[in-house]
């Protein structure tokens, strides 16, 4: 039983709390009241969704309560018991945000805080899930006869849809889908079976390959020792070839060095054998060589001694004439003594004028703000009959006094302002005179500045000088040291004359060295034992060699080609074997899926007739009690659910006659209304027994005023019976008397965007 709702900001509900009980609960209420909100928040508490949100006529911000202002969450509590236990669910919307949701049960939270998980812990408990609820339990305002409004077809799917059985539909459908493609896959496997024909000759090419395999081996062999063969020769062949090689170098070699004994001989006989032994002359070529270093050093050091002195002569003349224009420019700059103490004074004086000046400012700007306030006066004299001091009543003559004497105070500050500015320009005028001579002395002050700068300069040059002076005076002293005994010149000539007799000796003496050289490679050229015939013998030999291991070589490529040929048909003829194998496991597999899924089809077939056929039988019992309950008159005696040639349901009436007529066709609104409602009562009672909940928003949409009567007896007497808790929205006052304890009754003015009021009318 739902016990217990209370909203915070839901639509046009600011805090409403209700308390709910067993029987008929009548919700009452003008058009925009906010009766089907509170049955809209029950739905959304149980699944988090009500069906004008699901069919998006509405977004989930809209239920935040937005007049006269928007607000920023909304928030349900929803009560209720279920066999014997106590639940509370709690769902939250922030704006722009979405929804948090958590349940309890007995106290302690179960679910939460992600609304979805909330959801499917509610359609666990109740066993009913949203499309149930919103079909069985909850019909909607002016839609009590839905399943009479929409087609046959989707009238069809929906029951199914209820009686969860449209999955019995799907899933023949997915099999008949999966036998096709089962027998589908069958057809293929059938044509893809290969001839067996080919597969017998499988013995025969393994025998062949087993004996082209073993002459391959028998060739292998024939050829390593044809390569070991090749090797030998080849070694012997290469041995010759270097004897070759080293007896043509050393042939080279005795040519280059006969050419290069003639050449020394020749140049031998250029040169005058000296008198001086070789020793001799050795020891004074060094000897020279020595004096001759040293004297160019000396003389290297003397005019490098030359040219600094040179260097040092030009910047003592340099600092002379720098020393000469220093002392002439300081001679011209003539600046009187305390000149800056002179710009200190009357830079002091600027200031206390400043200091004058901001005084006499002041008090100018004093007296503007005492006329100011005297014009004030003056204005407020005129505006007003009473004296603004003592409060006395003012004649037009007073007033004339009064305004007379403020004009003539108003003359003597404006002449005393007159003074303050004449003395303002003065002091403006001695400072602008005193800033003038300031310039001037400080244009004074930089010809000093600069006076000074020449003559730290003119000492900096006179010091400059006199080091000047002192490193020439060295310089000349180290010039004067140096002394060269034998011109460089002279002594090259003295070298000149040594190196002939020097270089005499080494001619000769390389020249004895090539005569060595050449009996020594002639003694090694003689010990190679080179014979070409050898070689040419060799190289036939190995030419053989190589011709019979190419055509080896080629027999076996020939065989490997061969083999690997006959092994590629070999491995397809074995994989056609083994896929026909494979193929025929699979297509008797196959045969036994098909009939398998065909058995599977036909029981849900059978499953899904029996289970609609209990539910109409179901459903026409709990018609027969419901229908003569709630239809007040004799013209159609009994209400029954159908089934038609085609599967689809119908609604039909029984005439007192004994015909029964379709519902949906020659009937009036009325009682079409009646057996919807009837058909809705029956659902709920069928499909959700569970819960034994009912809600009827606004049913009585083409009911006549009798239809109505009964039906609030039936509501009231009747179903209570039947279903353990009912809801009722109306704005039907006969409706009032269907409750069994309470009416609610919700007010609101929307013109002024009031907020819903609730008022508790109890039955007794």
């Amino acid at each position: 039983m739902i016990q217990k709702l209370i909203l915070e900001n839901w639509r046009s509900h600011k805090h409403t709390e209700i308390e709910f009980t067993k029987g008929t609960n009548v919700i009452v209420g003008q058009m925009g009241s906010g009766k089907t909100s509170l049955m809209d928040a029950i739905c959304f508490a149980f699944y988090g969704t009500f069906p004008s949100l699901q069919a998006r006529k509405i977004k989930l911000d809209d239920v935040i309560k937005n007049k006269p202002e928007q607000e920023k969450t909304a928030r349900i509590k929803l009560f209720f018991n279920l066999n014997g236990e106590n639940y509370e669910i709690k769902r939250e919307i922030e704006l722009g945000k979405g929804t948090t949701a958590e349940i309890r049960k007995e106290g302690l939270q179960i679910a939460g805080p992600k609304s979805q998980r909330v959801t499917e812990e509610v359609e666990k408990i109740l066993q009913v899930n949203y499309e149930l609820y919103s079909r069985a339990v909850y019909a909607e305002q002016n839609n009590i006869d839905y399943f009479l409004e929409i087609t046959k077809s989707q009238r069809k799917q929906k029951i199914d849809e209820l009686l969860q059985i449209s999955k019995f539909e799907k899933a023949k459908k997915t099999l008949t889908q999966v036998i096709n493609r089962l027998k589908e896959r069958k057809k293929e496997k059938e044509e893809n079976k290969k001839d067996e024909e080919e597969i017998q000759d499988i013995p025969e090419l393994e025998k062949e390959i087993q004996e082209q395999k073993q002459k391959q081996m028998a060739e292998e062999k024939q050829l390593e020792k044809i390569q070991e063969e090749y090797e030998r020769i080849k070694g012997e062949y290469e041995e010759e070839k270097k004897k070759k090689q080293d007896y043509e170098e050393k042939s080279k070699q005795l040519t280059e060095l006969k050419g290069k004994e003639q050449y020394v001989g020749k140049k031998l006989l250029e040169k005058k054998e000296p008198e001086i032994k070789e020793e001799e002359a050795r020891e004074e070529y060094e000897k020279i060589k020595k004096e001759k270093e040293k004297a160019k050093e000396q003389k290297e050091k003397q005019e490098q001694l030359k040219r600094k002195k040179e260097a040092i002569e030009t910047k003592i003349e340099l600092n002379s004439r720098k020393e000469n224009e220093l002392q002439e420019k300081i001679a011209q700059i003539i600046a009187p003594e305390g000149i800056a103490d002179i710009r200190k004074q009357k830079e002091q004086a600027i200031q206390n004028y400043q200091e004058e000046l901001n005084k006499t400012s002041a008090e100018k700007t004093a007296k503007k703000q005492a006329v100011k306030e005297v014009e004030g006066t003056i204005e407020e004299v005129n505006a007003n009959e009473k004296c603004p001091v003592c409060e006395s009543k003012l004649t037009a003559e007073k007033k004339n006094e009064i305004i007379k004497i403020k004009k003539e105070k108003i003359k003597g500050l404006e002449e005393e302002i007159i003074s303050y500015e004449k003395k303002e320009e003065q002091i403006k005028k001695e400072v602008s005179q005193l800033k003038e001579e300031i310039e001037k002395i400080k244009a004074e002050e930089k010809k000093l500045l600069q006076k000074k700068f020449y003559e730290e300069e003119l000492e900096k040059t006179r010091q400059e000088k006199e080091i000047y002076l002192k490193e020439l005076e060295t310089t000349k002293s180290e010039l004067d040291k140096i002394e060269i005994k034998k011109d460089y010149e002279e002594l090259l000539e003295e070298e000149q004359k040594i190196k002939e007799a020097v270089e005499y000796f080494e001619i000769k003496k390389e020249a004895e060295k090539i005569k060595e050289l050449i009996t020594k490679i002639e003694k090694e050229k003689n010990e190679i034992d080179y014979k070409e015939e050898r070689e040419k013998e060799l190289f036939e030999k190995l030419k053989k060699e190589e011709m019979q291991a190419a055509l080896i070589k080629q027999s076996q490529a020939n065989l490997k080609e061969l083999i690997e040929e006959k092994e590629r048909r070999l491995k397809n003829l074995l994989k056609i074997r083994k896929e026909n194998k494979i193929n025929s496991m699979q297509l008797e597999y196959l045969s036994k899926q098909i009939d398998s899924l065909q058995l599977l089809q036909n029981v849900l077939q059978d499953t899904q007739s029996k289970l609609r056929e209990e539910f109409i039988e179901s459903t026409n019992i709990a018609l027969n009690t419901i229908w003569s309950k709630i239809y007040p008159y004799k013209d159609y005696v009994e209400l029954k659910l159908d089934i038609d040639n085609s599967g689809g349901y119908l609604l039909m009436l029984k005439t007192t006659s004994g015909k029964w007529v379709n519902a949906d066709g020659i009937t009036s609104g009325g009682e079409r209304s009646s057996a919807s409602l009837a058909l809705r009562i029956a659902f709920s009672l069928v499909l959700t027994k569970n819960l034994s909940w009912l809600v009827l928003d606004e049913p009585t949409h083409n009911l006549d005023k009798q239809a109505i009567n009964e039906l609030a007896i039936t509501l009231k007497e009747h179903l209570p019976s039947l279903v353990e808790q009912i809801f009722l929205i109306t704005h039907e006052t006969e409706l009032e008397k269907a409750s069994t304890k309470n009416i609610y009754k919700l007010e609101r003015n929307k013109e002024t965007e009031e907020e819903t009021r609730v008022t508790i009318e109890q039955i007794n």
